[in-house]
């Protein structure tokens, strides 16, 4: 049986300026939280609540990944005049 390598996770810099542009096309709860200076538990209900789309990759609780356009959308929704 073949092994596989892991590829390293790209880290993002904290309240990075250009986050947006460095960040991979699927994100991890930690990923946004990070670039958008969110908490967690809020990306989590957004998800559970169906305003945050995302992906459940693996069998039954698997990692939960969202998709950089949806993010996005996400959080141009909330913005405020």
């Amino acid at each position: 049986m073949k092994t596989v390598a892991a590829v390293p996770r790209q880290e993002i810099p904290p309240r990075d300026e250009r986050a947006v542009e460095t960040l991979p096309s699927l994100l991890r709860v930690s990923d946004i939280a990070r670039a958008f200076s969110l908490g967690k538990s809020s990306i989590y209900e957004a998800h559970s609540a169906g305003r945050l789309p995302g992906y459940r990759l693996g069998d039954g609780k698997g990692g939960l990944r969202f998709a950089v356009s949806d993010v996005l959308r996400f959080l141009a929704e909330r913005r405020e005049p």
